[in-house]
């Protein structure tokens, strides 16, 4: 993954190497190569090489609030997106988009709002 393709409020799989374990995360603030990564019990500057895309899910997809309207279609807002041969496809441009940052980034994009866990998922990264 390459460090200028986050955002602020991205989720991301951290790796603790120590733990031998892997935990999401949000971005909470960017600073070369580094970043500040919500959910600790203080927060640390992280490697960036640490950090891994989430791939993108229909679990990922609800969590953020988008409702299956048809089969292979879910929608929000007017923003769709639609599971064609197991990828996930933006139709406002024909992305594919395979992690959830690059969902988060493009619905941000296009819109000018963030894509956010809706409340009754926030237990649920």
């Amino acid at each position: 993954m390459k460090a200028n393709e986050l955002r602020i409020g991205n989720y991301v799989n951290y790796w603790y190497s120590a733990l031998h374990k892997k935990t999401t995360r949000q971005i909470t603030a960017l600073r070369r190569e580094k970043y500040m990564i919500s959910g600790t019990i203080s927060e640390f500057n992280y490697d960036y090489r640490l950090v891994k895309p989430i791939p993108l899910t229909e679990d990922w997809l609800l969590k953020f609030g988008y409702k299956t309207t048809k089969i292979h279609h879910y929608a929000i807002k007017g923003h769709l997106i639609w599971i064609i041969n197991g990828n996930f496809i933006c139709d406002k441009n024909g992305v594919t988009i395979k992690h959830v940052h690059q969902l988060q980034n493009l619905y941000f994009a296009l819109t000018g709002t963030e894509l956010e866990i809706t409340e009754n998922e926030t237990s649920k990264p």
